[in-house]
Parts: structure tokens; sequence; C-alpha cells
């Protein structure tokens, strides 16, 4: 087994990236359901030939207001967190062992057994590794030792998961739901 190690120092963009990718990695029934009825008063008024052109109007003014406002609630969330950090934003190690992965703070070393991850996502710049109490931490592809890739190869390896991307809602179809529902590991209620 290949001894892995890597590392991240959040700021601003990193957190509010964090909070996008956990958004759109558990979307909830309401994120969809908000999506579809956001289009149909779309579609309504603008190819329906029902009522004034004024109720057309108004339908299509929510719709675009529905549809627009879906990604607030992850720039609150993140705005949030932002606040709460005061300007003091963690930079952490991580240290994948044969067993546990050891995440080292400024005066911490938690350790995060293998069986409690929950779902691993990727995107062009970093690793994203969601626990399962759905918080996740983020790892930068530049630091990854010896690389990337073979992080990747290990932490598959040692989950039986595979790597997912995230995926914008207007993208996402029933059968990536099926997926991804697929690849999240079940965490079991005590």
């Amino acid at each position: 087994m290949v001894h892995c190690s890597a590392s991240i120092t959040y700021n601003e963009d990193t957190m509010k990236r964090m909070v996008k990718i956990r958004m759109r990695t558990f979307r909830g029934i309401g994120t969809y359901g908000l999506f579809a009825i956001g289009l149909v008063f779309l579609v309504l008024g603008v190819l329906s030939s029902y009522g004034t052109l004024a109720t057309r109007t108004m339908m299509v003014a929510v719709g675009c207001f529905i549809l627009v406002g879906i990604n607030t609630p992850e720039k609150y969330m993140a705005k949030k967190i932002i606040q709460s950090m005061n300007g003091r934003f963690p930079k952490l190690s991580y240290d994948f062992g044969f067993e546990v992965v050891k995440i080292k703070g400024a005066d911490n070393i938690n350790r995060l057994d293998y069986e409690e991850i929950i779902r691993l996502v990727e995107d062009d710049e970093y690793l994203y590794v969601f626990r399962k109490d759905k918080s996740a931490f983020m790892i930068d592809r530049k630091t990854a030792k010896p690389k990337a890739d073979s992080l990747k190869e290990l932490l598959s390896e040692k989950t039986g998961l595979r790597w997912t991307k995230p995926r914008a809602l207007a993208a996402t179809s029933l059968i990536t739901i099926i997926v991804d529902k697929k690849n999240t590991r079940k965490v079991q209620k005590k």
C-alpha cells in the first residue's frame, strides 16, 4: 500500500466552495421539487395561451425568481460559516494510514476511520471526503503526495466507494441520482 499525505489551507473561497459542493452532493428532494415548480411556471408563462399577457408575465417572473433563488441557502450557509471563523481559517494536514486518516490541525490531531467515510467527490482542484454526519474535509490536489491519483486510489480501496463529480442541478437526472445513492455508504442508525 502506498503511503499518502496531503493538506489544505482554508480561506473564504475554499469555504464557499466546500459548502457549494456539500449542498450539491446531498441535495434534498425539496430542491428538485422547487426546480420543477420554477420550470413549470416559466414554461407555462412562455408557451401558454392561458390568461392575459400580465398573467403570463407574472408566471415567467415567478418561475425565474424560483430558479434564481435555488442556490440561496448555500450562499447563506457559507456566509454564516465564514463569519463564525472570524478570519481564523484552519490549515489541516492529512496522513492516510493503513487503518485511519490522521487529521492534524494547529493544536490537535483527530482520527478518522475509513468506515466513517460515506462519499468521495472530486473536482478539478480539490478532493472532498464526506463523513457519516455529512461534514467533509477538502484536500488540495496539488499537495497530495506522492500524487492525487495515488490518494484517490487508496481512498477508493479503503472505503469501497467510487469518486463522483458534483453536478449542477440542471445536469442531474434520475439515473445520476440513483447512481449517486448507490455510491453513498449507508449510515447505521444506533
